[in-house]
């Protein structure tokens, strides 16, 4: 995104200005997430490791969604051509919570170069988070003390991992 600010002097709100570049960005990740996969991920399932990878496909379409990338026919590419994974979780949070606890929100909203308050931010990404999440996905609730919520997620893998 940096690219379009530099040639363009183009913000997160003006992407959407750009059809084109709406389309191609979404092809773009997927190439990227293709190469990621066969690079780092592909070789661990080879050799029947388990793989835990943070910032998946979930949090890409979230990213196209609040960038103003978000194009359905690239999702959906995204979407199918990539492995899906055994279980995905959701960390949720209230975004008070969240803004509670991260207290540089606001900060690396100044270095993006995105207008928006810190708490609105925080909003509106967890309310795309639940939007682009499928049934198949489990929400932890964060909000519970951290020992209760690793217990639920060690659960919750432990039970994904008995049912594959």
């Amino acid at each position: 995104m940096g690219v379009l600010y530099v040639m363009l002097g183009w913000r997160r709100k003006d992407y959407h200005k750009s059809k084109l570049i709406q389309r191609l960005w979404g092809y773009f990740l997927l190439v990227d997430h293709i190469v990621f996969f066969f690079r780092y991920i592909y070789p661990s399932l080879r050799k029947g490791e388990v793989v835990v990878i943070d910032r998946y496909i979930l949090d890409q379409l979230v990213e196209m969604e609040y960038d103003g990338l978000y194009w359905d026919r690239s999702a959906a590419l995204i979407e199918s051509w990539l492995p899906t994974p055994d279980a995905t979780f959701l960390m949720d949070v209230p975004a008070e919570v969240a803004e509670e606890r991260k207290q540089d929100t606001e900060e690396m909203l100044d270095r993006l170069r995105i207008d928006e308050e810190p708490i609105e931010y925080l909003r509106t990404r967890r309310e795309l988070f639940h939007r682009f999440a499928s049934e198949d996905v489990t929400v932890i609730d964060t909000t519970r003390p951290i020992e209760q919520t690793h217990e639920k997620i060690t659960d919750e893998i432990w039970q994904a991992y008995i049912e594959f």
